[in-house]
């Protein structure tokens, strides 16, 4: 995230998205750099990595940090994954 973000505010890429467990959130050290993003997209069910296994381990969701007026983040949640494309598109 640091790198990406160094990147971001240099002009070297024109956004950054991540995608994190939900549990990388919860913290005190992250809550300056993740308001600065443009958009949270969260993912309301456990998305299954590993073939075979019969349900997800973790939740997930994007963060992403686009050139664009600054606002608070725009929270977004996907029930199934055959909502993309992303509102932001």
């Amino acid at each position: 995230m640091a790198r990406g973000l160094q990147l971001f505010d240099r002009g070297i890429t024109s956004g950054l998205v991540l995608l994190c467990r939900l549990d990388y959130l919860q913290s005190d050290e992250r809550a300056e750099v993740l308001d600065r993003a443009t958009w949270e997209v969260r993912c309301n069910w456990r998305p299954i990595w590993i073939p075979g296994t019969l349900s997800g381990r973790w939740s997930f969701h994007w963060i992403i940090w686009l050139h664009e007026p600054r606002r608070p983040p725009m929270i977004r949640r996907l029930r199934h994954l055959t909502q993309l494309p992303l509102p932001f598109d």
